[in-house]
């Protein structure tokens, strides 16, 4: 398996969160990205992630519905680190502290 896993994600309009959020200029949540790094996450890795703690997360830019972005994962042990990016431009970076495999705590 690789040790890097390069995926794109968008966020559809019509998801729940954006409604809201800002009604007249909608971003993507932050909430929203991460689980979509846990998830990702999990399609990479074919087994559960169970995140215990996020140490480190800085957000940049906003991602707007509908823009495709590239979500790339790094897993060195229990850190599962992450960085989406849009067309070259940074919007979010950090680390998960995780567990791969069982669900169970």
């Amino acid at each position: 398996m690789s040790t890097e896993y390069r995926a794109t994600l968008s966020i559809p309009a019509s998801h729940p969160a954006l409604p809201g959020h800002f009604p007249d200029a909608p971003v993507v949540p932050a909430v929203v990205l991460l689980d979509c790094v846990l998830q990702t996450g999990e399609r990479w890795l074919r087994r559960p992630v169970t995140a215990f703690s996020l140490p480190q997360v800085k957000f940049h830019t906003p991602l707007l519905p509908g823009q495709p972005a590239e979500c790339v994962l790094h897993l060195d042990g229990e850190r599962l680190h992450f960085r989406i990016a849009r067309d070259g431009e940074l919007i979010a970076q950090g680390e998960f502290r995780c567990r791969v495999g069982d669900s169970g705590l």
